[in-house]
Order: C-alpha cells, then sequence, then structure tokens
C-alpha cells in the first residue's frame, strides 16, 4: 500500500508543477503485482480510483519479443497474465484505454495520436495526463 500512495502522491506532486504529467507506472500496476505475486487484491480499490483520475491511460501491446533488462526477475511467461489482470482492472474502474502498438517509429506514433487526441479532448482547465501500465 505504501509503494502504491507513493506513486499516487508523487504523480500529484509534479501535476501540481506542470500541465502534463507523463507517468510510467501508477498504483494500478503496483496493485497488479501485488496480485500476482503476492496473491493479495487489496490495492484495487484505491489503484482503480487513482487510474480513473488520469486523462489517458496508454496499454502496451504484448506485439514486440520480451527482452530482459538485467532488473527485472520476470520473463516471457508473465506478460500475458499481467496484460490481463491491468485489462480486467480497468475494466473494472471503467478507465478507457489506448493500446500502443506497431515497432519503433510506428509505436511512437501511435502513443503521440493518442496523446494528442486526450490533448484536443481536454478542456481547458489543467487536468492530469498519465501514461499508465505498460
Amino acid at each position: 500500500m505504501g509503494i502504491a500512495l507513493e506513486q499516487s502522491r508523487r504523480i500529484e506532486a509534479a501535476a501540481t508543477e506542470a500541465e502534463i504529467v507523463v507517468a510510467d507506472t501508477t498504483a494500478l500496476m503496483i496493485a497488479v503485482y501485488s496480485d500476482l505475486v503476492f496473491t493479495d487484491r487489496a490495492l484495487y480499490p484505491l489503484a482503480e480510483a487513482e487510474q480513473r483520475r488520469v486523462d489517458l491511460t496508454l496499454l502496451t501491446a504484448l506485439d514486440l519479443p520480451w527482452q530482459a533488462d538485467g532488473l527485472q526477475r520476470d520473463g516471457e511467461h508473465v506478460r500475458r497474465p499481467v496484460d490481463a489482470l491491468i485489462r480486467a482492472a480497468l475494466g473494472r474502474s471503467g478507465t478507457s484505454f489506448e493500446v500502443v502498438s506497431g515497432d519503433g517509429s510506428a509505436r511512437l506514433a501511435t502513443a503521440l495520436a493518442a496523446i494528442d487526441r486526450a490533448l484536443a479532448a481536454r478542456p481547458s482547465s489543467c487536468g492530469r495526463t498519465g501514461a499508465g501500465p505498460g
């Protein structure tokens, strides 16, 4: 819970100083891993409520091969279960999301187009924008 709360606090703090905040992870990803690793689903209510507050959630597609980064203990076998848990949590929370797919510049273009659409749909007052799980 402490990690999820701190992640949300940092996103909120960043939003007080910037018009746009892009967060590589949110409390939702922490809840998903708490569920996957510890079978602890207690973080979902907080995480889903926090995710509903962002203007845009980007979810990366599983269309690229998994590559170890030297820090993660997970592997290819975890990708689909994590993706399923993320999608289920987003569904429960009623949070819409955009899937980012493709390779290289096509993937970047997909993400930037989603961001452009979110910014265009935004009311003129400042809100929170975050790139969520994935």
